[in-house]
């Protein structure tokens, strides 16, 4: 069957350029002319899903803005640190998001936070969960930012609807009164939503960056009353990668 400029144009109409591919590359070979039409036709239908699966993943984890892009599941190193490895190979089946469980990932600096949270991040992106990650500071930054255009509430909703939203950074420094109200506003669009926290800080120690009132303590009820604690140990992540760099640069002079 010759695959001719009609069949490509409907098969674009039907959004599933991806057969021509395939039609391409199997319609002239033995084996696939000698199949059943209906094998045929679900062989095409498997590599075009397949495809477009690949495709969205690859936009979910485009527009999620890890700020570390390599980061995964399946290379998280857990010899020589103190994490529950069972634990942690529970959230890989992205059932806390299913049920709208929050994550609290604390530690002290270097100590893998980030890493983790994009790794998990990365699991709910190729789940195709939507996810956002982003630093405090800067989700801050925009929607302060959006009040001169008349565009705040539309960003606070954006970030709001985020299926799993990260934010790294969480307290690191003391944050105002409007700041305050722009964190709780998010997280009150946020019901039956997933959040990562990333910290340095114990949930207990959280206020004292908060200015102390009845709308500081609804953020904290909000994010840590239904919550799983991801504590890392003092292992300075940070530092080994920066000596393993170090060492393979010194290795090529």
């Amino acid at each position: 069957m010759t695959i001719n400029k009609d069949l490509k144009t409907k098969l674009r109409e039907l959004k599933i350029p991806e057969a021509i591919d395939f039609l391409e590359a199997n319609n002239n070979t033995n084996e696939f002319n000698e199949i059943s039409f209906e094998t045929q036709l679900e062989l095409l239908l498997e590599d075009a899903i397949s495809k477009k699966n690949a495709n969205r993943i690859k936009k979910y984890i485009n527009g999620a803005k890890f700020s570390i892009k390599s980061a995964t599941m399946e290379n998280i190193q857990y010899e020589g640190r103190e994490i529950d490895k069972r634990e942690i190979q529970r959230l890989a089946t992205n059932n806390y998001i299913a049920n709208h469980i929050n994550l609290l990932i604390s530690g002290p600096t270097g100590c893998g936070k980030t890493w983790m949270a994009c790794a998990l991040g990365n699991k709910a992106c190729r789940s195709l969960i939507r996810t956002r990650y982003i630093r405090m500071q800067t989700l801050l930054e925009i929607v302060k930012n959006a009040k001169l255009t008349n565009r705040q509430s539309t960003n606070i909703t954006k970030f709001g609807n985020y299926d799993l939203l990260i934010i790294d950074e969480w307290l690191l420094r003391k944050i105002n009164d409007e700041e305050i109200n722009i964190i709780f506003e998010i997280l009150e669009r946020r019901v039956n939503k997933t959040t990562i926290v990333c910290t340095q800080y114990e949930v207990g120690d959280w206020m004292t960056m908060m200015k102390v009132n009845p709308i500081s303590d609804s953020i904290i009820s909000r994010i840590s009353d239904c919550s799983i604690p991801i504590r890392l140990d003092d292992t300075n992540m940070r530092e080994a990668h920066g000596k393993k760099v170090l060492a393979r640069y010194n290795s090529l002079n």
